[in-house]
């Protein structure tokens, strides 16, 4: 069975070595370059590089809360940080422009209103559906869940094994 830390939605580990911290926790000079040019605080920038680290191993935003106080530690180690200052933020706002930040960073897209039209576009198109629907998209969504499978399986678009029909 695959570890829980290489499924589709990882976790932590509960003990990191050495040797993991060093190689997956560690910050470039060029990332505490941009982080600190990005944050007036000392506080938000170990957030911020957390939220950034863990954005580059994990792939998704994990919880301040979740993360080990040993990434954390290791990361305000290397940052020259002091004990006292803590990963993190005064409002969700912070929290919401940090994230957006990493995302341009890292040249993740993160726009789940043209994911949906483009999502509703091809079930209309795969379901010969007509435009009237277009501002109905639970509607839409119902249909494509019930008839979806069975109708591009029919039209060549899958080998049937993954259909449930």
């Amino acid at each position: 069975m695959t570890s829980i830390e290489r499924t589709a939605y990882p976790r932590f580990k509960r003990f990191l070595s050495a040797r993991e911290l060093h190689v997956f926790y560690t910050p470039q000079t060029e990332e505490i370059a941009w982080a600190s040019g990005q944050v007036r605080s000392d506080n938000h920038l170990l957030a911020l590089m957390v939220q950034l680290k863990r954005f580059n191993r994990m792939g998704y935003f994990p919880r301040l809360d979740d993360v080990p106080e040993a990434v954390v530690a290791h990361i305000r180690r290397d940052l020259g940080l002091g004990e006292d200052v803590a990963a993190v933020y005064d409002s969700d706002r912070t929290r919401g422009h940090h994230r957006m930040l990493i995302r341009r960073r890292s040249e993740v897209v993160s726009d789940t209103h043209q994911d949906r039209r483009r999502h509703h576009r091809e079930v209309r198109r795969a379901q010969g559906l007509r435009p009237r629907h277009r501002r109905r998209p639970s509607r839409l969504t119902s249909c494509a869940s019930v008839r979806q499978p069975v109708q591009l399986v029919r039209q060549g678009f899958g080998d049937g094994t993954d259909a449930a029909v």
